[in-house]
């Protein structure tokens, strides 16, 4: 006996068929009508059964009648979107950035078209590589492809601590902070400005680290190894300038 959600089923399931058969195409969106948008919303929803994104896997039985309507896909594609186009228009840039100066673009430079730039990369680095849905592993292998990328955060991280031991090793002395608007800073002083701000964001993760997800070892020793480094600079910082700032007790 045919229970009532499939009955539910296969009648929406015979909607659908009778849609492609009529108009010789796929429900999509943006839809001409409700009932259209209906059909597709619920295709998506098949879809993503299939996929196991919903807990449970998707009936064999239903799997396969699916299947048998023509023109059937389980990962159709999608035309492009305002969001997609952005999203092509991002990594052209960053592609076009990096072909006239020979680096991607940095999260401190002077220029705010650059550090619009900087701050994509560092999205698509932090979150392409965790997805894994179609869509997110297209435009992971995109942006790998793209000249200038940097491949991994392993990699972005290993750059930037080699900078940073650069710029000890030239000036003797770490990264110092600069001034907060980035209209006040100097071209030369970009560089030294974004070390100080990745120092920074060291010491913050270092601080937020937890026993499952603690700061790498490895990481923690790197730094440890750099002259002048220290875990709690801002703290030091701090104490120094209320010792300079609170006036001397006076003597009884």
């Amino acid at each position: 006996m045919t229970s009532p959600q499939d009955q539910r089923w296969n009648a929406r399931l015979d909607s659908y068929r009778a849609f492609v058969e009529q108009t010789g195409r796929h429900p999509r969106r943006p839809a001409e009508t409700e009932f259209e948008a209906q059909l597709s919303e619920w295709a998506h929803e098949q879809r993503r059964l299939y996929r196991g994104q919903r807990g449970h896997p998707m009936r064999g039985d239903r799997q396969a009648a699916l299947e048998a309507v023509e023109g059937w896909i389980w990962a159709p594609r999608r035309g492009p979107t305002p969001r997609a186009d952005h999203w092509e228009s991002r990594r052209l840039a960053v592609a076009s950035f990096f072909d006239e100066h020979g680096h991607y673009p940095r999260l401190g430079a002077p220029g705010a078209e650059e550090r619009r730039l900087a701050g994509w990369v560092k999205n698509q680095v932090e979150r392409l590589p965790a997805r894994d849905d179609e869509l997110g592993q297209t435009r992971y292998r995109a942006v790998l492809a793209t000249p200038g990328w940097p491949v991994t955060r392993v990699e972005t991280w290993t750059t930037m601590v080699q900078r940073l031991e650069s710029f000890v090793a030239e000036n003797g002395r770490m990264p110092a902070r600069t001034p907060p608007r980035a209209s006040d800073i100097a071209a030369h002083e970009s560089v030294e400005r974004e070390l100080s701000m990745w120092c920074a964001n060291q010491r913050r993760f270092e601080r937020a680290a937890t026993r499952k997800k603690p700061y790498p070892e490895e990481r923690r020793a790197r730094l440890d190894r750099v002259d002048g480094w220290t875990w709690a600079q801002r703290r030091r910082q701090g104490q120094a300038r209320a010792r300079r700032t609170t006036p001397p007790a006076s003597s009884a």
